[in-house]
């Protein structure tokens, strides 16, 4: 029996969803790049309705008429985002990772931050350190291309980044991160120290606290 050729268009679109997941796969939903990427899709249709999310949570183009319709965009636009290939992604995406805790770990003792560790705590949600200069971008209202302009002007200014993170910070934005602190040092308290008879914390000796750590650690 002979195979029906299936359209070029359709081809297209599913080029495209493939390169959608394979981002949201690599940098995840809430990185620069997918947002980027997912509004360039958004634009390529006709209708709100030829958007649609999967039940993974990735966004995809329905390969309907309407749809369809755009043809030349889709076609161009499916041949451009698929020209670099998934192994050189996911290489500059490690070199960037690199890079971003290499410098993380350069400018720990020079940036004044109102909470150090609610700081790292809320930084480490983030793939790059450019990233976590767009959120705060975000917070301060800037949109769009705006938005972008404004993570690049904090990138490069880290009086400004913190002065920006230190205000935020104040207004309880980062309370959340806080909280997380507070748990985990109480837990690494309750694991390394007992209160005496007295109210005074002592240490546990090191196998009372290898066995307790231990039961921590068991997934049931």
């Amino acid at each position: 029996m002979r195979r029906t050729t299936r359209p070029a268009t359709k081809k297209a679109i599913e080029k495209i969803n493939r390169r959608a997941d394979t981002l949201a796969r690599i940098y995840g939903k809430h990185s620069i790049e997918y947002e980027n990427f997912t509004t360039r899709m958004a634009e390529l249709v006709n209708s709100a309705d030829d958007i649609y999310t999967t039940k993974s949570g990735f966004l995809h183009i329905r390969n309907t008429k309407t749809a369809r319709e755009n043809y030349r965009q889709i076609t161009a636009f499916a041949k451009s985002a698929t020209k670099t290939p998934v192994s050189v992604l996911k290489r500059k995406k490690k070199a960037d990772d690199d890079f971003f805790y290499d410098s993380t770990e350069d400018m720990q003792d020079s940036r004044q931050f109102i909470n150090r560790e609610a700081y790292e705590s809320w930084v480490k949600q983030f793939i790059d350190y450019w990233y976590s200069c767009y959120d705060l971008a975000g917070l301060e209202g800037y949109t769009g291309k705006a938005k972008q302009d404004r993570a690049d002007e904090l990138q490069v200014n880290d009086d400004l980044y913190t002065e920006v993170w230190n205000a935020f910070y104040k207004k309880g934005a980062f309370s959340a991160y806080e909280t997380k602190v507070k748990e985990y040092n109480q837990q690494e308290t309750e694991q390394e120290y007992e209160i005496n008879k007295g109210g005074y914390l002592t240490e546990k000796d090191a196998f009372q606290r290898d066995y307790e750590r231990s039961l921590t650690d068991t997934e049931f």
